[in-house]
C-alpha cells in the first residue's frame, strides 16, 4: 500500500466517525420533543433506548478516528510506492471515497444497532431481575418493555398472559403466586 492509499483510507474513517459523533451528539427528534410537549408519549424507556444507542455511537466514533490516526501514521512511515489508489484519477477517487464512506457508515450502523439493542435488552433484563420489576402493577411501562423487545401483542392477550410473555423472552422467573394477590385476567387493551 502507498502513502494514497493509507490516507484514502484514514479519510474515510475519520468522517466516518465523527459522523457517529455527531449523530450521538443529537439531542431529541424534533418528533418525539413534540409528542412530550403535546403530551402523547407517556413512556419512559425510549430516552434509556436512546442514551445507550448514543453511547455506542460514540465508541464507534472514537474507534474510527483512532484507526484513522494509526493508519495516517503507518501511511507516512511506509516508503513510497504506487498503491491502488495512485493509479485512479481524481473523479473515481472521489467516488470510491463517498461510497467506501457510504458502505462503512451503513454497515457499521446496523452492527451498531444490533449491540445497542443487545445492550439495551442486557440491561432492562439486569435491572427488571435483581428489582424483582411488577410487571402488572404497570402496563404502560410493561407494553412499552414488550414493545421495545419485539414482543407483539395478541387481540386475546389478558395482561397475565402477555407477562408471562415478557417474562419468557427476558428468562426471568415468574413470582411465587401469592393467595391474597387477585389474579388479572382482563383484557390488555
Amino acid at each position: 500500500m502507498s502513502d494514497a492509499d493509507y490516507d484514502f483510507l484514514a479519510l474515510a474513517l475519520a468522517t466516518v466517525g465523527l459522523f457517529f459523533i455527531c449523530c450521538a451528539v443529537q439531542m431529541k427528534k424534533p418528533k418525539h420533543i413534540l409528542e412530550e410537549a403535546f403530551g402523547i408519549y407517556r413512556g419512559r424507556l425510549r430516552d434509556l433506548k436512546s442514551s445507550v444507542f448514543k453511547r455506542n455511537q460514540i465508541i464507534l466514533g472514537y474507534l474510527c478516528v483512532v484507526v484513522a490516526i494509526v493508519l495516517e501514521i503507518c501511511g507516512s512511515a511506509q516508503p513510497g510506492h504506487v498503491g491502488l489508489v495512485d493509479g485512479l484519477g481524481l473523479p473515481v477517487q472521489v467516488l470510491a471515497q463517498l461510497g467506501l464512506i457510504a458502505l462503512m457508515i451503513g454497515v457499521l450502523n446496523y452492527l451498531s444497532r444490533a449491540w445497542s439493542k443487545a445492550s439495551f435488552r442486557r440491561l432492562v433484563q439486569e435491572v427488571v431481575t435483581e428489582y424483582q420489576w411488577p410487571f402488572e402493577e404497570n402496563m404502560v411501562l410493561t407494553k412499552e418493555i414488550g414493545k421495545l423487545l419485539g414482543i407483539p401483542q395478541q387481540p386475546d392477550d389478558t395482561v397475565d398472559l402477555y407477562v408471562a410473555r415478557i417474562r419468557n423472552n427476558l428468562k426471568i422467573p415468574h413470582p411465587i403466586k401469592r393467595p391474597d394477590r387477585v389474579r388479572r385476567a382482563s383484557q390488555l387493551g
